[in-house]
């Protein structure tokens, strides 16, 4: 769901994501203001520390300039959660992105997927009829979020997809 929060915001504001660089599908755009690099880390997800490294040191990002979408299996299926630093809570892609850059301090935007007997089909499968239109909605509404959390600042973004009964 990540995945394709991160493609739903890049062709919504016509950033292809065709080269491969950085270990990843990579694009460059313009949002508003800003210049813009979208990156689909093509690691293993335990890996993603790799590819999130390879871009921050060649571009000189500042790590509060980036956000991390992943899905999150803590959240229920939809819950979207917006935080500007944080531990792993276990995610091994966050786990790998922290251990690389050597910092937490960094946003990241979760997307719940919810709990299952078998995550690894779980995650790696397709949504059931009955999960796929929220999945579907969730997703859409975490391309929002982080245009949101892009141009109008992480609190504001926090105080919008964070607040109770938001996703």
């Amino acid at each position: 769901m990540g995945a394709n929060a991160a493609k739903d915001l890049a062709a919504a504001n016509k950033i292809g994501l065709r080269r491969r660089r950085y270990l990843s599908l990579f694009g460059e755009g313009r949002i508003g203001k800003d210049d813009v690099a979208v990156i689909l880390p093509q690691t293993y997800m335990n890996l993603s520390g790799d590819a999130v490294l390879s871009i921050v040191k060649d571009k000189d990002i500042v790590l509060s300039d980036m956000l991390v979408i992943c899905d999150d299996a803590d959240l229920s299926l939809g819950k979207l959660r917006i935080r500007p630093k944080g531990s792993s809570g276990g995610h091994r892609g966050l786990r790998s992105i922290i251990e690389r850059l050597g910092s937490e301090s960094f946003p990241r935007l979760r997307i719940g997927i919810g709990k299952h007997k078998d995550m690894v089909r779980h995650v790696l499968g397709a949504f059931g009829r009955a999960e796929f239109k929220k999945a579907e909605e969730a997703e859409e509404a975490a391309a929002e979020a982080a245009l949101c959390w892009l141009t109008k600042g992480i609190k504001e973004a926090m105080n919008i997809y964070n607040a109770p009964g938001a996703r």
